[in-house]
């Protein structure tokens, strides 16, 4: 009997490692796929396909009535009014490009121009990374570069763009 207890025992141990075992190797495989399965892709409203027009026409019948103009007194016709040569809007000039020197925003996440050679300073635009800039001067103590770009100037700090050289 005590041989009969032992079989048991060692039967019962290997079994429930074999069910231990198994359940792990279960768990370790599903995480597995589940972080080795890449995510979908997001879509972004830039990305989404605009929708077509409805062709569908307007379901309101629109009365014959509606269709005959109604005989209504001419008054005589007034002059059209003509619009003055000065007051025609004057296309808006485009901004040219300052004299400096040429370069291109080397920082990987852009850069932020701001108003005054200062991290405190007020922000007035930006600038993506590689994006054409003018370098326009650089500060006296050399931390910082006044560029220009499509029309914004401003500070940057000196070290983020690449000049051609």
């Amino acid at each position: 009997m005590n041989l009969s207890n032992l079989l048991r025992f060692v039967l019962g141990l290997s079994l429930g490692m074999v069910l231990l075992l198994t359940g792990t190797i279960s768990v370790a495989r599903y995480l597995i796929e589940q972080f080795t399965v890449p995510p979908p892709k997001p879509l972004f409203a830039e990305e989404l396909p605009s929708p077509p027009p409805d062709p569908t026409p307007d379901p309101t019948p629109v009365p014959t009535a509606a269709l005959v103009p109604s005989p209504l007194p001419n008054p005589s016709p007034s002059p059209s009014p003509k619009p003055s040569p000065s007051a025609s809007p004057s296309p808006s000039p485009s901004p040219s490009r300052p004299p400096g020197q040429a370069a291109k925003v080397s920082w990987p996440e852009g850069l932020r121009i701001r108003d005054t050679p200062n991290v405190s300073a007020a922000s007035v635009g930006g600038v993506e990374y590689n994006q054409d800039v003018v370098i326009l001067e650089t500060s006296a103590d050399g931390n910082w570069q006044r560029i220009w770009s499509n029309g914004t100037e401003g500070w940057v700090k000196t070290g983020n763009l690449s000049t051609g050289n």
